[in-house]
């Protein structure tokens, strides 16, 4: 299976759709492996993130704050991520 593009990003305006769609999420998660694509999320939804995403950056006021892999979370330091990832636990 080949797919071709003549698009070099893709923005999704609505991600809690995302979410909500089970079919949506294993297309995506399918798309990403099997083309090597990378997605980026802007969201507070820790929990999508995690899903699609290999690492994460908080940004607090315009200001990055804390950049580490998924299956690093535990290790965050600033309050305000720490408050992110406590929110889904």
């Amino acid at each position: 299976m080949e797919l071709k593009t003549k698009y070099q990003y893709t923005y999704f305006i609505y991600p809690y759709v995302i979410k909500e769609n089970k079919f949506t999420k294993y297309l995506l998660k399918l798309l990403k492996e099997e083309l090597q694509l990378s997605y980026l999320f802007i969201s507070h939804d820790i929990q999508t993130v995690t899903y699609f995403c290999d690492k994460v950056m908080f940004i607090l006021q315009g200001q990055q704050i804390e950049l580490c892999e998924i299956n690093k979370l535990s290790t965050v330091t600033h309050p305000y991520a720490k408050k992110l990832i406590q929110s889904v636990i």
